[in-house]
């Protein structure tokens, strides 16, 4: 608009001094003091347009440069809050300028809180900042402040780019590692003006890490046999408790070897017509089947879990994993279970036996404590204080028996089951001896136990297991008062004691009812008793825990008896023996 006005003005001037005028001095004089007067207003004026208009196309460059700039901005910005890092950026004092989005939930600060308020140092752990301080203060032969940003900008302007791991410690104290690189940021003479630091949070990363590493040593430190083959069925893994099974080591594992090469060939057939084709079916299978040991060709039967891997992306099957346990153990103890069900037929006699022996045995003393518990309960107040003691001591006594039973009971399962131990301590024979030899006679009023030891010293320390002899001796003792009813005089029972080299030989002697001799031989089986017994009660158990006994101690026993008049047990111990 301004140039077509200044246009205007310079025709209409020209005009104006094209028109003929006449000739009168002083008015001419007006007129060119006029004209030019009007001429220099119009000189300013087209000069003032020319200005505007160049105003006017600076003014809106300059918009449009200021749009562009705030676009590019708000770009950044939307880049900074977009990416997955921290980023944060500071100035050349290392205060903070920026601090997007994942800056802000990573550390739980606000950029309000931080920007132009702090410095990084405050993410970062102290004793973290003065070991690096420490190591790069030697590597760059220059003293660093481990308090200042000079930890990370030292390297950063040394190296151009400076990443390490880090640890940053969020707002509520959560600490995490980082990936952290920090870059210098420079002007157009390449001087640093302040630097930026990214940093991607490493703790999936590291969890990740820590699975696989938990993963391969489960793996390599199985007791399972773990063996990962393509699906031609090339091995391309096999752990080493797999490699110990089958019997492979450095010298003999082949370069190159197939699932098929260990198996037995019994089960090769089972193998490619029905295991692999479910596998690739249903993508498992489950079962048993037989391995070959490479150097044997032991066939090892194993539990086997058979399934596929897929490829994470394609989910297409990319390898065949199998997981096997040994079950050796398992097989050969099968065959013990059909061996034992056999001997099994045969022990059916001694179970029926001992449910007859123990039915009775305890139907006996249950009805006495019964019987007993009802007349105290009952008639408590009228019976008189030595009725009150009889029915206490039928109690007691019957609870004795049922206890002793049981213990024999135990103590013959532990020894058919081999858990008898043998543990010799040294020990005053004699004393040992004279108290079983008390302790029982308390026991009987009938009956005197005499102790003779033959041409001993009054003391004589060996090494026996004082539980074994106490059972022998005391089921020997026992069946000696339990077998010789007592007559008019009181019975004696003969328990004596001699040596013979390395032998200690004990023999208990009584005068009762005897063992008929087509008997003797079944004596110490366990649960028989001789036909002669009559009412007396026992379970035909106390012979055979004797005999399980002086075996486990490397002794014998033996018997020699005449009906009717008694028995007597001889037991020999190799007490002196080295």
């Amino acid at each position: 608009m301004g140039s077509n006005f200044a246009n205007l003005v310079h025709e209409g001037f020209l005009g104006f001094l094209l028109t003929p005028i006449k000739p009168f001095p002083s008015q001419l004089f007006k007129f060119l003091s006029c004209t030019e007067s009007l001429g220099n207003q119009l000189a300013i004026a087209i000069q003032q347009s020319l200005l505007y208009e160049q105003l006017s196309q600076e003014l809106l460059e300059r918009t449009k440069a200021e749009q562009k700039l705030l676009d590019i901005t708000r770009l950044q910005q939307a880049i900074l809050n977009g990416a997955n890092y921290s980023i944060i950026s500071v100035n050349i004092d290392g205060v903070i300028l920026t601090f997007n989005r994942m800056a802000e939930e990573l550390l739980g600060y606000s950029a309000d809180e931080v920007i132009n308020q702090t410095t990084p140092v405050k993410f970062h752990d102290p004793e973290e900042m003065q070991l690096r301080a420490s190591a790069l203060s030697e590597e760059f032969k220059t003293s660093i402040d481990p308090n200042s940003l000079d930890v990370f900008t030292i390297p950063a302007l040394s190296q151009g780019v400076y990443e390490s791991e880090w640890t940053y410690i969020a707002k509520n104290g959560d600490r995490f590692p980082v990936n952290l690189s920090v870059n210098a940021l420079e002007d157009e003479h390449n001087n640093p003006i302040g630097f930026v630091g990214i940093a991607s949070d490493l703790r999936q990363q590291k969890q990740i890490e820590t699975e696989r590493k938990t993963l391969d040593f489960v793996v390599k430190n199985s007791t399972e046999l773990i063996v990962i083959a393509d699906l031609d069925q090339k091995i391309t893994f096999l752990n080493q408790a797999g490699q110990n099974l089958i019997g492979l080591n450095r010298e003999n594992r082949p370069q190159q070897s197939y699932l098929t090469e260990y198996l037995s060939q019994d089960c090769l057939s089972l193998w490619q017509s029905e295991i692999i084709p479910q596998v690739f079916r249903s993508r498992s299978w489950e079962g048993e089947f037989t391995l070959q040991q490479f150097q044997t060709e032991r066939e090892i039967p194993v539990t086997a879990s058979i399934f596929l891997l897929n490829d994470p992306e394609t989910h297409k099957p990319l390898n065949l994993v199998g997981i096997m346990h040994d079950i050796t153990h398992i097989k050969n103890a099968e065959k013990r279970i059909l061996t034992a069900l056999e001997s099994e037929k045969e022990l059916s006699e001694l179970r029926s036996r001992f449910i007859a022996m123990t039915s009775h045995e305890f139907r006996t003393p249950l009805s006495i404590i019964a019987s007993s518990t009802s007349i105290l309960e009952t008639y408590y107040q009228r019976l008189s204080e030595e009725k009150r003691q009889q029915h206490l001591q039928r109690i007691q006594s019957s609870v004795k028996h049922m206890t002793s039973l049981l213990e024999d009971v135990l103590t013959m399962n532990r020894a058919e089951a081999n858990r008898l131990n043998f543990q010799p301590q040294y020990q005053d024979l004699i004393a040992f001896c004279q108290g079983i030899c008390e302790e029982l006679q308390i026991s009987t009023n009938n009956h005197q136990i005499l102790f003779l030891p033959e041409n001993l010293p009054g003391s004589l320390t060996v090494a026996f297991d004082q539980k074994l002899l106490q059972q022998i001796l005391t089921n020997l003792l026992s069946n000696a008062i339990k077998y010789s009813p007592p007559q008019s005089n009181i019975e004696n029972i003969e328990f004596c004691l001699r040596r013979d080299n390395t032998l200690a030989i004990f023999s208990v002697k009584d005068y009762g009812i005897g063992i008929p001799p087509k008997d003797l031989p079944q004596l110490f089986d366990s649960f028989y008793r001789a036909p002669n017994v009559g009412t007396i009660q026992g379970t035909g158990l106390g012979l055979a825990i004797a005999k399980k006994c002086t075996e486990l101690h490397g002794g014998t026993i033996e018997v020699t008896s005449k009906l009717g008049q008694g028995a007597c047990f001889t037991v020999s111990l190799p007490l002196w023996a080295s």
